[in-house]
This record gives structure tokens, C-alpha cells and sequence, in this order.
């Protein structure tokens, strides 16, 4: 059996001041890295770690790989969603909404449908690669959103946010602004169970 766990890395509110303004990357923030901490505790006899390209994404992927000893593969198949051209945060937030409430929609960017095509190929590879292991992917909200819509029922909330559920059980509810884990467990390829952990 494998175990996969999806590790979300929040957002960067609070974070520290960068030196340089005009980075395209993010830090992890000092907030979460402590959550992170928390996730590395939690998290044991993990066999593999795989992250975005994401430089938060690394940084959360070395503190579990430290705390279990494992050597972090960086893998952009688990990147975020692309957006095609700059896009002010304003604009992002509204093309998000139209991306939620249609998967196949895209403007400047990939669909989720898309995302999904993308992570679920990388997703198979690693369970057929790595049979009978721990890992843990680390990557964004949007990743996950698309990874998880392949086994959940997915609607919107009374925002206008995305819902899912699995088997009955709401596992995501609106949008979420610090670090989440999701465990996935798989006999092959088939999924056998699917839970939001709490930490």
C-alpha cells in the first residue's frame, strides 16, 4: 500500500520584509515555518519527498526531509496553476473564481482540468515507481484542488467558494490560508481512503 500525503504551504501574510521587491518567489513565513515544524512531527517514516519549483514549497519539503532523513526531489509536474501573463492580485483572485466554478475555463492560464492532467500523470508515475512507501508531496492549493477532484464531488459554497466532499464528508469548505495535509491511501492505483489530517 502506499500512503501519499498532499502538505499545502499557506499563504504569506506576515512574512518577513524582502530585501528585493520585485521577487516573483516567496518565502515560506515565519508562521508557517513554524506550522511546518508541527507537520514534521507528525509526519514519520516518510520514504519520499516531492515539491514544486516553488522556493516555499522546497523550504517546507527540507523541514520534513530533515526530520525524516529523506533527500527532497523537486518536481515541476507539481507546480502551480500557470498563468500565461502578469496579472495584478486583483485579477488573479477574480480569474480563480471563474476557474473554480468552471474547471474547463481557462484565460491566460491552465485550466484545472488541465492541473489535474498534469498531477494525476506525475501522481501515477510516482505510485507505480515507488510501490509500498510513505511520501509526501508538498505543493499549492491549486494542485491540490485539481489532484483531489478526481475521487471527490466538488460544488460551491454559499461564497461562491469550492466545496469538496469524499464519501459524504466535507474534506475542503472555501479558501484556505495556512498549511493543510491531506492523507491518500492507495492498493496500486485504486484510492482506498481519503482524509483531511488534523495537526
Amino acid at each position: 500500500m502506499n500512503v501519499v500525503y498532499l502538505v499545502s504551504t499557506g499563504n504569506n501574510k506576515n512574512n518577513i520584509e524582502y530585501i528585493n521587491k520585485n521577487l516573483d518567489y516567496k518565502f515560506l513565513s515565519i508562521s508557517n515555518h513554524k506550522i511546518m515544524d508541527n507537520i514534521s512531527n507528525l509526519l514519520k517514516n516518510i520514504d519520499n519527498i516531492y515539491t514544486s519549483e516553488d522556493v516555499k514549497c522546497i523550504e517546507a519539503g527540507i523541514h520534513l526531509g530533515t526530520s525524516n532523513k529523506v533527500i527532497v526531489t523537486v518536481d515541476s509536474s507539481f507546480n502551480k496553476l500557470k498563468y500565461y501573463s502578469k496579472i495584478s492580485l486583483d485579477d488573479k483572485e477574480e480569474l480563480w473564481r471563474k476557474l473554480v466554478k468552471d474547471f474547463n475555463y481557462k484565460l491566460n492560464s491552465e485550466s484545472i482540468n488541465e492541473v489535474k492532467k498534469r498531477v494525476s500523470s506525475a501522481l501515477k508515475l510516482v505510485l507505480f515507481h515507488k510501490p509500498d512507501t510513505n511520501c509526501v508531496i508538498v505543493t499549492h492549493k491549486s494542485v491540490i484542488i485539481a489532484l483531489l477532484s478526481i475521487w471527490c464531488e466538488v460544488g460551491l459554497n454559499y461564497d461562491n467558494n469550492v466545496i469538496m466532499d469524499y464519501k459524504g464528508k466535507t474534506i475542503i469548505d472555501g479558501v484556505w490560508n495556512k498549511p493543510l495535509v491531506f492523507k491518500l491511501c492507495f492498493e496500486g492505483k485504486d484510492l482506498l481512503s481519503l482524509e483531511r489530517v488534523t495537526f
